[in-house]
């Protein structure tokens, strides 16, 4: 089917509910990740198009190759492969699709090249998907349907919706806000990895699969009512802290998972659904948030600099 016909079928309030509460069913959800997003259409129409690229893997930009190199090995460090093999980015099978799969999209859009954030995507793709074909296909939808100009050079997409998400927080979530000023954190330092990263590197694997889930289901508003949904969901947590140190482990802790209680307990796809879906208001509102954020000269003028100190590099 083609993908409107597509969208019609599974949209009725019986699917929608199924994904926001549960998710796809794991047995069904690759397929439904590349019927959904619309791969499925470019993997019919563009035969060979993926080997002919991965084929050249060894030849994008050099500067653009030794950047994927460096992350390769930072990769996803001890998660199983799509058939359980350990640790499988560490081995000579993982580490080669997923560097197959990066410089392939290089070369594919050459405008974005690689930006970091994207091992992580490609990886989660690729061990999800099983096939690099798909994986690639379903990574360009993302980076050039969905998550536009999240991993441009410019990182402008990324920052306006880091601007939107600061509006919503103000808006919906004033005590979150208030506490952020009065221990001057920025939330930029959480969220351009949440965001980038689609959670990859922030929450256990089967919550960010729902994530994902619904970001090819209902498009990029959802990682921004994700982030709502977090920030919902740790609040007691966000205002327990003492300084912007407490803040910044809460929620951007290294080497570990968000977790959803002062006990440690991991943030649950189950909880992160409830508070986005039950607790944070639909954004009915988002895309003329976006226009109007991106017209402005903060954001037409900005530069990335800021984000280098986060180590988010074109």
């Amino acid at each position: 089917p083609t993908r409107q016909k597509l969208k019609q079928l599974l949209r009725n309030g019986r699917v929608e509910q199924i994904v926001r509460q549960r998710g796809w069913p794991s047995k069904h959800r690759a397929a439904l990740w590349v019927l959904s997003c619309g791969a499925h259409e470019s993997i019919a129409k563009r035969k060979g198009y993926y080997a002919s690229l991965s084929e050249d893997a060894a030849k994008p930009d050099d500067t653009v190759r030794q950047e994927i190199e460096r992350d390769l090995d930072r990769t996803l460090p001890g998660v199983a492969g799509p058939k359980g093999e350990p640790d499988w980015f560490a081995s000579k099978e993982g580490e080669g699709a997923l560097r197959r799969l990066l410089c392939a999209f290089a070369a594919h859009n050459t405008e974005v090249g690689y930006c970091q954030g994207l091992n992580f995507l490609a990886a989660a793709l690729l061990l999800e998907l099983g096939e690099e074909e798909k994986a690639f296909w379903v990574l360009v939808v993302l980076v050039e349907r969905t998550l536009i100009q999240y991993y441009h050079r410019s990182l402008v997409g990324l920052r306006v919706d880091q601007e939107v998400l600061n509006e919503y927080v103000s808006k919906h979530l004033p005590r979150v806000r208030a506490h952020f000023r009065k221990h001057h954190f920025d939330l930029a330092f959480a969220s351009t990895s949440w965001l980038l990263c689609v959670f990859i590197n922030s929450l256990e694997m089967p919550c960010t699969l729902h994530v994902l889930d619904l970001l090819l289901f209902d498009g990029s508003q959802v990682l921004v009512r994700a982030c709502l949904g977090l920030l919902t969901l740790l609040q007691p947590q966000i205002l327990a802290c003492q300084s912007q140190e407490d803040l910044l482990f809460l929620l951007k802790p290294k080497n570990a998972v968000l977790c959803a209680d002062a006990a440690g307990s991991p943030v649950t796809g189950r909880l992160l659904m409830e508070a986005t879906y039950l607790k944070v208001p639909r954004l009915s509102d988002i895309d003329q948030r976006r226009t109007a954020i991106r017209a402005s000269p903060a954001v037409r003028e900005g530069e990335p600099a800021a984000f280098e100190k986060q180590g988010v590099k074109k």
